[in-house]
């Protein structure tokens, strides 16, 4: 089933304890509520709200190609459990430099707006200015307004870790001046070089179907977190 509203394409870089109290006085409806715990610590499910998200990216994100056709497992946003979280917009592009979406993002009425960009504006030589990236994103940040906006983490690269790991320390310092949330979604696929993990990359840009799986799991919880 095609997701809503924006094409992308596929690219290669892309307790509180209550004490019990002892008394031979019989309790108040009153008093038995004040010391019942809330509903999630006594097993009870609490239902969740709707939350509306945004997603901006490069091909980590872009979740159907050129064709409008869904990419599958090869997009973080294609393993978001659909319950209660729900896709409205964005825009996605395999090879995307933060210039290419700063262009593309249009208005999307969204409870939250992802972000995951500046992997194909890495290098010495031909890299985008490290300003030029943070500008570009708080454009992108700015045009789509959604209520709240979830920085993450660029994933490892294999070719160069050092350029992902220094960029992402900047991002997420660039968060907590925006007062965004940050969220490092790649932490379980990233060795303590840099690198990625041995077998959860096929070409040292990208993470395995798996990995996606896990990225994912991780934004849904920012995702619900910020909309708090």
């Amino acid at each position: 089933m095609r997701k809503p509203r924006f094409t992308a394409a596929v690219g290669i870089i892309l307790v509180l304890a209550i004490p019990a109290v002892m008394t031979v006085i019989a309790p108040t409806v009153d008093s038995v509520r004040a010391t019942e715990s809330p509903r999630h610590e006594r097993g009870i499910d609490v239902p969740q709200a709707d939350v509306s998200f945004a997603a901006v990216g490069d091909s980590m994100t872009a979740w159907v190609d050129e064709a409008g056709v869904s990419r599958g497992d090869r997009s973080w946003v294609n393993h978001i459990p659909a319950k209660h979280l729900h896709l409205v917009g964005g825009w996605a592009q395999g090879g995307a430099q933060t210039s290419l979406m700063m262009q593309n993002v249009t208005p999307v009425d969204a409870d939250v707006l992802v972000i995951m960009a500046g992997t194909n504006d890495l290098g010495d030589q031909w890299g985008v200015p490290m300003q030029e990236r943070l500008d570009h994103i708080l454009a992108i940040a700015q045009t789509v307004g959604a209520r709240h906006v979830v920085l993450s983490a660029i994933p490892p690269l294999d070719l160069a870790p050092q350029w992902s790991t220094e960029y992402n320390a900047v991002l997420q310092q660039f968060a907590a001046t925006m007062g965004w949330s940050w969220v490092d979604p790649w932490v379980q696929l990233r060795a303590p070089d840099g690198h990625y993990i041995n077998g959860l990359t096929p070409d040292g840009a990208h993470p395995t179907p798996a990995g996606f799986e896990t990225v994912a799991q991780v934004l849904a919880s920012a995702i619900r977190a910020a909309s708090r």
